[in-house]
């Protein structure tokens, strides 16, 4: 049987699962509004700002990446250099970058999150696209940023050979992994009026999926960043030998240990 027809045998035995889900999430709202009406667009911005900036450990960890980033490619490149950071979410990596001298492009397909960056960053003017079927240049940056992005997705290994592409130096790839030779596919905790080009389907991309890509590059070379510097404690963690071990502490344990991989490729040719 191929990987193909796996996933998609997947995907099928998970729509039923996907529709309650969507009805749990659609009464929910009902409930929580205490009416049958739309959020305002006020309301909307409200829980999307208070989703993003309640949790300070997690915007700590994304400063430290951003720090991470500039070191590792030196501040004289950032400052000349032209970003684009795909799946921006709510646009705080955009903005850090913009705030060192870049010329940063802001993709992010989900209306709450683009609002948001609009009211918080109004020198960003996020572009709204779908990240798995709209065109994009090759070559058209000298940064490509993917994090965090890739595990939305239905097919996050096309998404890594389109950043490859997209850059004209450095493409860097921070994404969680899964436990397996084959992706691990979940149910997105999006309802599908509000995916706005993300899939209900996500797929985690697996170690050996992700390897297999980066391996057969002839235009890049590649790293593999495991410094636990990048750390957010135990939760997230780039310092693994092997991902199933990190999954057998999550699984004995009550601490969410989640393996995430740090890749910067460069293009040689």
């Amino acid at each position: 049987m191929s990987k193909k027809k796996t996933i998609q045998e997947l995907k099928a035995a998970s729509k039923l699962l996907i529709e309650e889900l969507q009805a749990a999430q659609e009464l929910e709202t009902i409930a929580a509004l205490k009416g049958d009406r739309h959020l305002r667009p006020e309301e909307i911005l409200e829980a999307t700002k208070s989703f993003w900036e309640s949790d300070k450990p997690f915007l700590e960890w994304i400063s430290k990446k951003v720090q991470f980033i500039t070191e590792s490619l030196t501040l004289d490149f950032i400052k000349t250099a032209t970003i684009i950071d795909i799946g921006a979410g709510h646009g705080m990596v955009s903005d850090k970058f913009h705030q060192l001298g870049a010329g940063v492009t802001t993709i992010e397909p989900n209306l709450e999150n683009a609002t948001y960056i609009r009211d918080k960053y109004p020198h960003l003017s996020p572009i709204k696209k779908d990240i798995e079927v709209d065109h994009f240049e090759p070559r058209s940056h000298d940064l490509v940023l993917s994090l965090g992005l890739m595990y939305h997705l239905e097919d996050p290994l096309t998404h890594l050979r389109k950043c490859l592409n997209m850059s004209k130096k450095y493409t860097i790839i921070d994404t969680v992994v899964s436990n397996g030779v084959m992706p691990d596919i979940k149910v997105s905790n999006t309802s599908c009026h509000i995916t706005d080009g993300m899939g209900l389907h996500e797929i985690i991309p697996s170690e050996q999926g992700i390897m297999s890509i980066l391996s057969h590059q002839k235009e890049h070379t590649y790293q593999i960043i495991k410094d636990p510097a990048l750390n957010q404690g135990q939760i997230r963690r780039y310092d693994w030998e092997d991902v199933s071990t990190v999954y057998s502490d999550r699984d004995n344990s009550n601490e969410s240990h989640i393996p995430y991989m740090f890749i910067i490729a460069t293009r040689i040719d």
